[in-house]
Parts: structure tokens; sequence; C-alpha cells
């Protein structure tokens, strides 16, 4: 008997699928010992370096223990992500997209896992820069990959008490620099759909060519801020956690997004075995 939701992944899988076997749920991570400072060294792509971008440099190490499995070849997932990347980019390049959302049919699907994991791996393309986004206002936690304190961030951005440089920092992986969520707050759906969204959005993606934009965005079942988020991205890469989503769940969000560009699926938590490695 079919898997239960294998119909309504059928018109998602002609868009491809990469499986991932990892979760969403995390341990509380180790805060390490780092302090941020600033370098004053000009952008460029094939050698970066970030002028007033706050610098919070992190060993392989703590990268893996917070589950960022891509340069770490051996790590389980690490494979599954670089090729999805490749997949993704080749399409992105095609189409001349720069930015792309991540999200799922409701929470704990490991969307979150997902974005910053092929934010990571998409930098090390040389050919591009990134910047990866916590547009899950509510309920921020990319910070938590990086171990950065949770303090301003997009939120209080777009409410224009901080500057992009006073909240934007780089993990130490050459080409990506990270804007956290900020502080929770409760009507983020109202700034997903203002001007002051659009304006952002257009400005950044304007100021370097080769800047890609992944935005971790919100479950679209939970809360409408994703769907007033999706018009004004290039396309959306939606996550399903097998064994914990719905049909009718899966369903329903295709027809939500009907009218936006939807990209591909990744089937997280996938009971098949991971191919051997090369």
């Amino acid at each position: 008997m079919a898997h239960p939701i294998e119909k309504a992944l059928q018109r998602a899988r002609e868009e491809g699928q990469t499986k991932l076997q990892f979760g969403e749920n995390r341990a509380e991570a180790k805060k390490p010992a780092l302090e941020v400072v600033h370098t004053p060294v000009p952008l460029s792509t094939s050698e970066v370096r970030y002028w007033r971008t706050q610098s919070w440099p992190l060993t392989p190490q703590q990268l893996l223990e917070n589950r960022i499995v891509v340069g770490s070849e051996d790590a389980p997932g690490a494979a599954a992500f670089n090729i999805l990347r490749t997949r993704i980019m080749q399409k992105m390049q095609t189409e001349g997209w720069q930015t792309l959302l991540v999200t799922s049919a409701r929470d704990n699907a490991g969307k979150s896992l997902v974005a910053a994991n092929l934010a990571v791996a998409m930098a090390r393309d040389r050919n591009h820069t990134v910047m990866l986004v916590d547009a899950d206002m509510r309920r921020p936690s990319i910070h938590q990959f990086y171990n950065y304190p949770l303090g301003s961030g997009f939120a209080e951005l777009l409410r224009g008490e901080k500057t992009v440089e006073d909240v934007l920092f780089h993990p130490g992986i050459e080409r990506l620099v990270v804007l956290p969520g900020g502080q929770p707050i409760t009507d983020s759906a109202e700034w997903m759909a203002s001007s002051e969204m659009e304006n952002w959005l257009q400005e950044a993606v304007s100021r370097y060519e080769d800047r890609l934009i992944i935005i971790d965005a919100p479950p679209l079942l939970n809360v409408d801020d994703t769907l007033n988020l999706l018009p004004k991205v290039d396309a959306f890469l939606l996550v399903v956690d097998e064994g914990g989503v719905s049909e009718s769940d899966v369903a329903h969000c295709l027809e939500l997004c009907k009218d936006a560009e939807l990209l591909g699926t990744v089937l997280n938590r996938s009971a098949d075995p991971q191919p051997d490695p090369y």
C-alpha cells in the first residue's frame, strides 16, 4: 500500500525531491566564549571579507554539534545537502532567481535545519554569496544553529530600530552572512505583508548581483506569515516530515501556494536508508 502522503506529493515530486533523515528537535546548544569583532576589509566574491559585519566564527566541531553537517563530508546527511544545493542552484541560475523561501506544512518538520544547512552548502559555491534570513519571527531559531545569542534581528530591522549592519553576523563560513530573527513578535504576518518588507528585500537583492537569499519562514498551516511573504520571493521549498504530516495537509499547502513557484520538496525523516558514501 502506498504511503499516505504519496498521492499529495506526486505533483511536488515532478519538481524534484531530496530525502534527509533529520528532525527539528534540538538539545540546548552550548554557548561558546567568542567575541564579536569587526573586520574592516572590503567585500569581494572570490575571497570574502566583511565590512561592518559582526564576526562570530565557529569551529567545524561546534557547527557539527549544532547539526550543521555540511563541510563534514563523512557526516550523515552531508551528501544529501550537497546534492540538494546543486539541484537548487542549477534551477535558480537558469531562471535568474535570487530568493528562495523554505517552509513546511506544520511545525517541527525540520525546515529551519534544512535552511541552515542549505545556506552553508550554497555558500561553498565560489560564484555566489549567501544571506540566510530568519523570517520565522514568532519562533526564531536560526541563531541557535550558530550558537549566536538571541538579541536584535530581522524584526528590529523592519521596524527601523536597527540597521542591517547592527544585526547581520558572519559565522566564520566564507561567503555566508546570517540575519537572525530578533526578539519574538506576534504581529509578524503584518510585517511580512508590509511595504517595509518588500523594500528591504528588493534592496538586499539588488545590492549584490551574486547574492542568493535563503529565507526560513513559518509553517504554512499554522499562521499566515508565509502566505504574505510568498509573492515577494522567486520560489519556495517545501519540507515534508515523513510520518508527521497528513496527505490532506500537504494537499492543502499545494492548494494555498498554487500561484507561487514550487521549486521542490525535501522529505525529512525518511525511512529509506541513506545511500552509501562515494
